[in-house]
């Protein structure tokens, strides 16, 4: 597989305001058609979206609906904090203007309870028809060690992975090896990686000496932080896609235009130096 087909493109900012470093806000509805066509284009073939990201099915259902010859495989989630039915999918469904999703996550393992019979009855949401794969959205190891340790059968999962946060890293293999399908966010880690270490707020501080580090290793390799933190992700051979949010049509560009690019093992190896385990410097929630 071309590395580039690896990208999928995040859809959080066509709803919301969102990330660190965002200074644009919300995506326009012409800008994120252009986002869209440039990105069927280039080879992008998978969306990734949620209810909670506002209005950002609703506006990819009325792109479809304008633009019927370009099919993208659409993965949305149930809402966080929503008793567990089948309406919140057929909601999404609606928006999207879509009989089916490709995929479909629990937004918030915590809805479960730690009760397998919950999870067990969302992963019966799949029995609709209108899922081809569905599993969860992640943010602690703890959630993934409690499905496998369970035994819980899914299809597909996707949690945050990057140079500072490689918490779930120990596991791809094995995901793979049971034939599920591994996904990661949070590449840029909200935009983290491009802030300067005098720029970070106090309560981020802990990660500025590494934050440097990342800079010398960009200046060394003569690649651009971008291109490091995209190939870092997409060399994973247990990754099947990496979900890129985007703000801009040339912020598309840039992504596609830095990925594919081959990080030696020894840019690798400081690459994975910088792995960082507290939680309150690399899970934005905590921010």
């Amino acid at each position: 597989m071309n590395l580039r087909e690896k990208i999928a493109l995040g859809t959080v900012q066509f709803g919301l305001n969102y990330g660190i470093n965002n200074k644009t806000g919300e995506v326009s509805k012409n800008e994120m058609s252009s986002i869209l066509n440039f990105a069927f284009e280039n080879g992008v073939d998978t969306l990734d979206t949620a209810t909670a990201y506002g209005n950002s099915e609703s506006k990819l259902g009325n792109y479809f609906k304008s633009n019927p010859g370009k099919q993208f495989n659409v993965i949305t989630k149930f809402p966080p904090k929503v008793e567990l039915s089948n309406a919140p999918l057929q909601e999404s469904l609606i928006k999207l203007g879509l009989n089916s999703v490709y995929g479909y996550m629990a937004h918030d393992f915590k809805m479960f309870g730690d009760s397998i019979s919950e999870v067990k009855k969302f992963l019966q949401l799949k029995e609709t028809g209108s899922i081809s794969k569905i599993g969860f959205s992640l943010y602690y190891p703890s959630e993934l060690k409690f499905l496998l340790e369970n035994e819980i059968e899914f299809d597909i999962v996707q949690v945050p992975f990057n140079v500072f946060d490689q918490r779930f890293a120990a596991s791809f293999k094995s995901l793979k090896e049971k034939g599920v399908e591994v996904h990661v966010r949070s590449c840029f880690l909200q935009g983290l990686v491009f802030k300067t270490p005098e720029s970070l707020p106090e309560k981020l501080q802990g990660i500025a000496k590494k934050l440097k580090q990342l800079i010398d290793i960009s200046i060394q390799s003569e690649l651009s932080i971008q291109a490091l933190c995209i190939n870092f992700c997409l060399s994973n051979a247990y990754v099947d896609k990496v979900v890129l949010g985007v703000d801009s049509l040339n912020n598309l560009k840039e992504n596609i235009k830095e990925s594919g690019k081959v990080l030696s093992g020894d840019v690798l190896e400081k690459l994975e130096a910088l792995k960082e385990e507290n939680e309150k410097l690399i899970l934005p929630l905590n921010w």
